[in-house]
This record gives structure tokens, C-alpha cells and sequence, in this order.
């Protein structure tokens, strides 16, 4: 099941959805939202990624950031606010993409895009429509011994990716 409905005292009922972004990466990341919103047809979307964000105006938006530590997961509350008195069914699709930060002049900055999904706002029902997975890279690499290794060294390498998994590679 991807959402629920839950009783909040300011909203009333509404959608919750039951999406995280988890850190599979040996270290803590920073993370942040990109929410290309350019087809919104009309009222805003509220995105609380460590602090809540307002976004009125179709556009691609970034979201605050925060540090995910390793193998530790966030949840990405994300509501899309139709203006009051709307009697009309609305319709209309999202792509949330989930991206690395790096340190900026005075905060972190979104970088590097991740995986993204895509979500089906309506006025009645809200869904998932697909999911694409990023390109895997790799995050650390170790040797036999369970050194980390920053280069590829002769013999076997123990190599953690992207995605979550582990593979060894011979290096001859």
C-alpha cells in the first residue's frame, strides 16, 4: 500500500504518502528535492523535506536539504493544495526526483541528480505512476582486506554501488 489517510488538526483528512528517500551509501549524505512542478494547473504544492516549502508557480523547484546518515532513511511529505471553492476535477502529473548536494557559499546546493518518480495528483485519488531508477555509480571500493581503496588496485575489489549492492571485480 503507498498511502494512507491520516487525521491532521490544520488539513483535515488527507493523503499521506509513504515515500522515503534511504541513504545506501556507507556515509551520511546530504540530500535535497527537485519537483518539477511545470505542469500544475493551478493552486501549490507543500514539500517538508527538513523544513516545509511552499511552491505557487509551475516551475522546476528545489527543496530544502538534509544530511540522511548511512543506511538511514527520510520521508518525503509532499501535498498539492487545490485553492479554495475549486468544484472542478484537476488532474495532473509531478516528477520528484530525489539529488546529492554539495557545500555552497552559504548552504548546500543541489548537484547531482538520483532517482525519480513520478506522481498523479488529482483532486480525488493520488498515485504512482512509474519509478526510474538512476544510472548506478559506484560509492566506495575496497580492498580483500576491507581497506577502502580510492582507485581500482590489482586483484580483487570489493565494490559498493549506488543502488544498494556489492559486487567484486578482479583487477588483473
Amino acid at each position: 500500500e503507498v498511502t494512507e489517510i491520516i487525521k491532521d488538526e490544520d488539513f483535515g483528512n488527507n493523503m499521506k504518502p509513504n515515500l522515503f528517500i534511504k541513504n545506501v551509501s556507507g556515509q551520511a549524505k546530504v540530500v535535497a528535492m527537485k519537483l518539477d512542478l511545470k505542469s500544475m494547473p493551478e493552486g501549490h504544492v507543500q514539500c517538508c523535506i527538513d523544513n516545509c516549502m511552499t511552491f505557487s508557480n509551475p516551475a522546476v523547484e528545489i527543496s530544502g536539504s538534509i544530511s540522511i546518515p548511512a543506511g538511514k532513511s527520510e520521508s518525503i511529505e509532499t501535498e498539492w493544495f487545490l485553492p479554495n471553492g475549486t468544484t472542478t476535477p484537476k488532474h495532473w502529473t509531478a516528477v520528484l526526483t530525489a539529488g546529492l548536494c554539495k557545500a555552497g557559499g552559504a548552504a548546500y546546493e543541489y548537484a547531482e541528480d538520483g532517482p525519480s518518480i513520478k506522481v498523479s495528483f488529482g483532486k480525488n485519488a493520488t498515485a504512482i505512476t512509474s519509478v526510474k531508477e538512476n544510472t548506478v555509480t559506484e560509492v566506495e571500493r575496497y580492498n580483500v582486506q576491507g581497506q577502502k581503496i580510492s582507485k581500482p588496485c590489482k586483484g580483487i575489489n570489493i565494490i559498493k554501488l549506488s543502488n544498494g549492492k556489492t559486487v567484486k571485480k578482479l583487477i588483473p
